[in-house]
């Protein structure tokens, strides 16, 4: 399929779709099974008071196992896709643990002790951590181990390793970020939120999962694809951040992009920000964000962003970029349709 040839539904349609079908979307993720590998992680971080509803891990899985539309490459075939969405699911699961370090335990220690960990689970967990804490750092280690596992046996796993190594750096920093402005929130603007915290997405990451399961990825492309990365990152980012700020700002949590925005636009300022703990003060930063409509900035950049992969995708041919980004749409329609049902990390 030529990209410029792919329906391209705009944001506003996106918009309207996920309201007329919010109910009918919960309904069905709900109903969504688990695969056993998933489940007994979810169990396990339920069981140590994980704030996260099974929604979120539902909502993973259905979308990462997702295929016509979804945003798994076109590359994957057919005999890999269940082990690359579990390797993404169990990825995405990691840094969802971790981000519940950096951004509502504002830990630093134990931050710093997790982002340590390889990909391979070998290596010592401190042993100066609280027990919640240990107990948390284990859960890390065992599901980035049991992602390890599935992926090195994946056909391209030695080719794609070292950048698998390196995006997933990108996301570790990431955390590091967030706890950054979570704990000097007068420093939070939007550059350095598109830079850092859109890594977060893991858009990288799922690439490199994809290309690990992809005999015929033709690694010439690799410089192009990764440049549509980039732009389809942003756009989830985008997603990430409408669907979850408000939740985020009422949890004292200041890393979206919407507050970012409004911080370098001077709708909202770090005195604001620095005053995030006082329930008054979260309804002021929340009223002026809305009145200023910044939600319709963010979804100008995401049209940007789309229309910088369908340019971009003219050069690739051993990926359709124009189903990947249908996939991206698809992830936008998730998040739009799971604002408030604490849907993202």
């Amino acid at each position: 399929m030529n990209a410029t040839n792919t329906p391209t539904p705009r944001i506003e349609d996106l918009i309207a779709r996920s309201q007329m079908e919010e109910d009918s979307f919960a309904a069905k993720i709900y109903a969504v099974d688990l695969p056993p590998e998933l489940t007994e992680f979810a169990r396990r971080y339920e069981e140590m008071g994980g704030e996260r509803d099974v929604f979120l891990w539902k909502w993973c899985w259905d979308l990462q196992y997702a295929r016509k539309p979804g945003f798994m490459l076109s590359s994957v075939p057919e005999k890999y896709r269940r082990n690359a969405a579990l390797a993404k699911s169990l990825l995405g699961m990691a840094a969802t643990f971790i981000d519940d370090v950096s951004d509502t335990l504002k830990d630093r220690h134990l931050l710093d002790a997790i982002l340590t960990i390889p990909l391979d689970g070998e290596g010592a967990i401190p042993d100066d951590l609280s027990e919640k804490g240990y107990l948390r750092a284990v859960l890390v280690r065992d599901t980035l181990s049991t992602a390890h596992d599935v992926l090195a046996a994946g056909p391209r796993w030695d080719e794609f390793r070292t950048a698998l190594y390196y995006d997933l750096k990108q996301t570790w920093n990431s955390f590091a970020y967030a706890y950054l402005v979570n704990t000097h929130p007068e420093l939070m603007n939007i550059t350095e939120s598109r830079i850092y915290t859109s890594h977060t997405m893991m858009f990288y990451i799922f690439a490199d999962i994809d290309a690990v399961f992809s005999p015929s990825l033709d690694i010439e492309e690799a410089p192009k694809l990764r440049e549509a990365i980039w732009h389809a990152q942003q756009m989830s980012r985008i997603g990430n951040c409408v669907s979850t700020w408000k939740r985020e700002v009422r949890d004292e949590d200041v890393t979206s992009g919407v507050v970012g925005y409004g911080m370098s636009t001077g709708i909202i300022r770090p005195a604001d920000l620095k005053a995030i703990g006082r329930e008054e003060k979260k309804r002021e930063v929340i009223a002026r964000l809305t009145e200023k409509r910044v939600e319709e900035n963010l979804f100008q950049d995401w049209e940007q962003n789309r229309a910088r992969v369908l340019e971009i995708g003219k050069l690739i041919h051993s990926v359709d970029i124009g189903a990947y980004l249908e996939g991206i749409e698809l992830v936008m329609f998730y998040y739009l349709s799971s604002r408030g049902k604490g849907s993202a990390i």
